[in-house]
């Protein structure tokens, strides 16, 4: 008997087709201010390679490290 699963169905599609299925983070607050500029390269071409930008940026900001944007608030 073939039992069929949604839930298997959504991983397998979100792994073979990311582009298309990936999780959508909303990033705002905090990163709406990010000054890309100042951060390391390694993590420029992270976040350039479609990585999760909270999953990227977590160590920073633990740190309180997030290089902010400086022009009027």
């Amino acid at each position: 008997m073939r039992r069929y699963s949604d839930v298997l169905l959504i991983f397998l599609l979100k792994a073979l087709r990311p582009e298309k299925y990936r999780e959508r983070v909303d990033v705002r607050g905090v990163l709406e201010h990010l000054d890309v500029s100042r951060l390391p390269d390694e993590l420029v071409a992270r976040l350039a390679n479609g990585e999760n930008p909270i999953t990227v940026l977590a160590p920073v900001l633990q740190a309180g490290e997030l290089p902010a944007a400086h022009g009027p608030s």
